[in-house]
């Protein structure tokens, strides 16, 4: 009886643990895919597979832009797809930038890659492998860019760990932070319950603090990564895109990283939190990433 009862008592704080373990993988693995096909409406465009490590292909989806010789690589959020950003590389197309969408593992039409960890070391071969195909399969290119989004923007800065030609320039909407602890729970807080990744019973006070934790903790040992990098290795040309009431990534954390660059340009949206901004000002959003890339040519 006594053994039933400690039993009854402990189960729902293990269920808390393991149920934050979940959380974390669930991040890595969302093997989220698009509804319906919104790249049927766009012209001219092209899919390829694109190798990465770890058995690993990436789906991706090619724009020309005739005559183009600059290639703009765009990546998603975690969590997201490739046709999320069809609209930002649609308007990059009609103003003569050629455009890459591709999908992480995990994500989209790319391959499943069960392993728990080291997720930030995946991803990065993710980026890496992305940039290495574009140049090989693209040689008319001279000028390659690459943009990425929140979580994303993590593996993008830390190609400079890896032995290979850096982009001639890098866009960084809603990230990254100087640091990325305690990131998971501000993540949770933010987002994880307006999109049902905490189910009611964990939304307790009793609960959610220890489902916050586990999150926090497992996801930190699956990314298994030293952040920040050394910024000084950046040789490319940076714009940062950040929202001032942004919860996950607020401006004063992407400013800590921002003055470790040299060569960077910062634009901050008023009244906008995490990746709104092209939502709520689309014409201003544009017109700044055009600008940023033409006098980087």
């Amino acid at each position: 009886m006594v053994w039933l009862i400690l039993g009854i008592l402990v189960l729902p704080w293990i269920s808390c643990i393991l149920f934050g373990f979940f959380l974390a993988y669930k991040l890595y693995h969302p093997y989220t895919k698009p509804r319906g096909k919104k790249y049927k409406k766009v012209h001219d465009i092209q899919k390829f597979r694109i190798p990465s490590k770890s058995n690993v292909e990436l789906d991706s989806l090619y724009l020309e832009a005739e005559g183009a010789e600059h290639l703009v690589l765009i990546t998603h959020e975690i969590g997201s797809f490739k046709e999320s950003k069809l609209k930002i590389a649609q308007r990059l197309v009609s103003e003569g930038f050629s455009v890459l969408l591709f999908d992480l593992r995990n994500h989209g039409g790319s391959s499943k890659d069960r392993a728990w960890w080291p997720m930030s070391e995946r991803f990065t071969d993710d980026i890496e492998s992305a940039l290495n195909f574009a140049r090989g399969k693209f040689p008319q290119i001279n000028t390659l860019s690459l943009y990425s989004f929140s979580f994303s923007t993590f593996p993008t800065l830390y190609i400079i760990n890896r032995d290979l030609k850096q982009p001639c320039n890098i866009i960084l909407d809603s990230g990254p932070s100087h640091q990325v602890e305690g990131l998971y729970g501000k993540f949770l807080d933010a987002l994880g319950r307006d999109l049902g990744m905490v189910p009611g019973i964990f939304r307790f006070k009793l609960f959610y603090p220890l489902v916050k934790w586990s999150f926090q903790y497992f996801g930190l040992k699956m990314l298994a990564t030293t952040w920040p990098p050394d910024f000084s290795k950046i040789q490319s040309k940076v714009l940062f895109i950040t929202n001032d009431s942004d919860p996950i990534f607020p401006e004063g954390d992407i400013l800590k990283v921002a003055e470790n660059i040299q060569d960077k340009q910062v634009v901050l949206y008023q009244n906008s939190t995490h990746l709104q901004a092209y939502r709520l000002e689309p014409e201003h959003y544009e017109n700044k990433l055009v600008k940023f890339l033409t006098q980087t040519e």
